[in-house]
């Protein structure tokens, strides 16, 4: 018994050197919504990194201002905004304070446009909006907004620095205050 377990130890240091080795190396990161429990990781092999992170548009290009954030334990959050022809600014917040770019509304008589256009250094591979005349109204589970249910979406491969949605425009959005919930998967890529 004593020469068998001498012979198992030994590889069992290999093993375990070898994976602390290998995860020296590699990093695993993703970032997904799941109800109300937002996960985040990234990959690192060698020493080329990319990371992505949930992104959501805010009214103010300020970090730390969830003015208007969804009613749910997150930091999602959405903007409030009466379309018309002149184009109008918002800014776009990967991991809650990062800065990563803009988002430009403007509308003519038919359609509503939605831009996405993100800073250097930065692409979408993933890009979600939603609009409303209430913010109940935008696809939620206990107030945490629920992306995959947004009415416009689009997957960009390969990944874009720009993106603009034309959606028709709905009549009942007339003289109307519009809740807009607009996510995206941003990369950082150095």
């Amino acid at each position: 018994m004593r020469k068998h377990r001498s012979r198992i130890l030994p590889k069992i240091g290999i093993f375990f050197t070898l994976l602390i080795f290998c995860l020296a190396v590699t990093t695993i990161s993703y970032s997904l919504w799941v109800d109300d429990v937002d996960i985040n990781f990234s990959i690192t092999i060698g020493k080329k990194q990319e990371d992505f992170e949930t992104t959501w548009a805010r009214m103010y290009n300020q970090p730390d201002n969830f003015t208007y954030e969804f009613p749910g334990n997150n930091w999602a959050t959405y903007i409030k905004h009466y379309p018309n022809e002149t184009q109008e600014t918002f800014y776009l917040y990967a991991a809650q304070n990062m800065y990563v770019g803009q988002l430009i509304i403007w509308r003519n008589n038919t359609h509503l446009f939605i831009k996405y256009s993100l800073d250097e250094n930065y692409s979408m591979s993933e890009s979600h909006i939603h609009v409303e005349t209430t913010l109940y109204n935008i696809p939620q589970a206990n107030g945490n907004p629920i992306p995959g249910l947004f009415a416009y979406k689009k997957n960009h491969e390969p990944n874009v620095i720009e993106y603009t949605y034309e959606i028709n425009w709905n009549e009942s959005w007339n003289q109307q205050l519009l809740f807009i919930a607009a996510h995206a998967v941003v990369w950082i890529t150095n």
